[in-house]
């Protein structure tokens, strides 16, 4: 059984079933497997061949073929109308997109979609009964779990240790261990894509940073947070954002205060180690980390 639920920008929607009951019947789509590539290849003069520096994913159009059926004309009329206001590119004109949503026996997904073209009638009417086909095209071609990972790190590595001689300062390991305050946590990506993460930490702390320890990467802010305030962080290319909410549920920017040295790191396919430090050990902030699993085709 396959099912398509599109959800507008403004969150009117319409789903498509194989129910032969209508109004929306599902017939074919395509355009769900493994994205296109493009090439990164130069070609320098007198040389055979070409050097290959990588690839691209290109973006998607997903076709879906389907039909319109009424108890009578005037229904099926009435149902194509509804149809149309739902899929109305007009919604799409200042960039926002939709969700595109697909279910098979194998399981559920979604993908960020705008309708390019549709409905387009697909043939000739048949008393109450119109065939159609839409068009959406996916800047993003990568689709989404249907329910994101989110984790919250939390207080590691306490305890105390006492040696009964206490190594002198010029000693590899002087002093006594007390433990040590940091925030840990395992996030295991199911996908085959780079995905992005939205990192929420709740004050107070110092100078936040969050490092994937799988690849050393780090994203840092110079700026404490008071008691309350919130600061959020995406790494989503194209969306990227940074900012603090305080107490009062006012935003301010933060992308200015992003270290030169961070980076708006992804997380790869597989188990990930993240760790937040907050510049100072005596806090006692949160943090959470939310991320959507990106598949390449279903």
């Amino acid at each position: 059984m396959q099912i398509v639920r599109y959800v507008n920008p403004r969150f009117g929607e319409v789903e498509i079933r194989p129910n032969t009951q209508g109004p929306f019947i599902f017939e074919s789509i395509s355009g769900l497997q493994s994205s296109g590539t493009i090439m990164r290849v130069t070609r320098p003069a007198g040389m055979d061949g070409g050097l290959f520096h990588g690839l691209m994913v290109a973006d998607r159009e997903i076709t879906l073929t389907m039909h319109i059926k009424g108890v009578d004309r005037e229904d099926m009329y009435k149902h194509r109308e509804r149809l149309i206001k739902v899929l109305s590119p007009s919604y799409s004109a200042r960039g926002r997109q939709g969700q595109l949503w697909y279910e098979n026996d194998h399981g559920r997904w979604w993908i960020p979609a705008v309708v390019s073209q549709g409905p387009i009638v697909a043939g000739s009417r048949k008393g109450n009964y119109q065939t159609v086909q839409i068009v959406f095209y996916c800047a993003d071609p990568d689709f989404r779990m249907p329910h994101p990972v989110r984790t919250r790190q939390a207080f590691i590595e306490g305890g105390f240790e006492f040696p009964l001689e206490i190594p002198h300062e010029t000693e590899p390991e002087p002093g006594i261990t007390f433990g040590v305050r940091g925030y840990r946590a395992i996030i295991d990506i199911t996908g085959d894509r780079p995905t992005p993460i939205e990192i929420e930490i709740t004050g107070p702390a110092d100078t936040p940073k969050v490092t994937n320890n799988r690849t050393g990467e780090f994203i840092e802010i110079s700026q404490a947070l008071a008691e309350g305030d919130t600061l959020t962080i995406n790494t989503e290319r194209g969306k990227k954002r940074a900012y603090i909410t305080d107490t009062d549920g006012i935003e301010r920017n933060a992308m200015g205060w992003i270290t030169a040295e961070s980076t708006w790191f992804q997380l790869e396919p597989g188990e990930n180690e993240l760790e937040y430090t907050s510049g100072d050990d005596t806090t006692t902030a949160t943090s959470v980390i939310t991320a959507w699993p990106r598949l390449s085709g279903v």
